[in-house]
């Protein structure tokens, strides 16, 4: 007899989103745990829903305050991602090593390789959805694919 089949991969993270407005790309974003990131995560989570924008919004926190309460999450494609604040002395340590966390262990572990992922800072707001066709890039947006990534 064959050996069986090797066991399927897991679905991507975003399929347990029952809303297909949750399908599309990806942004991540990196912030610490207090209120002046809970603040500019507001706003840009804000942005991301009144733009438009299909796809998925995670916020990656860095926090060595395990009891940190963080705000309600109401945004219906929102997801969070904490892991322990890294920076010691070095605060720039932290969104490197955040959102390594995020692909290797998070929801970013489950990506297909055809997801599209943009790297946003938590201080920057969508004024229209990054695909809207009147973009200035959005063709070139639309080319993103394995081997072929876009930067500002």
């Amino acid at each position: 007899p064959s050996p069986p089949p090797p066991p399927a991969p897991p679905p991507p993270f975003y399929a347990r989103f029952n809303d297909t407005q949750c399908h599309g790309m990806h942004i991540i974003f990196s912030t610490v745990c207090n209120m002046y990131g809970d603040w500019m995560s507001e706003g840009l989570v804000y942005s991301h829903y009144v733009s438009g924008m299909k796809g998925t919004i995670s916020r990656i926190s860095s926090c060595s305050d395990v009891n940190y309460s963080y705000p309600k999450m109401w945004h219906p494609c929102m997801a969070m991602h904490v892991i322990p604040d890294l920076s010691g002395k070095v605060s720039t340590f932290n969104k490197a090593f955040a959102i390594r966390d995020w692909f290797e262990t998070g929801d970013g572990a489950s990506l297909l390789d055809t997801d599209v992922v943009v790297l946003m800072d938590a201080d920057m707001v969508l004024t229209q959805a990054l695909d809207h066709p009147l973009l200035v890039d959005a063709k070139r947006i639309s080319e993103v694919r394995p081997g072929r990534p876009l930067s500002q």
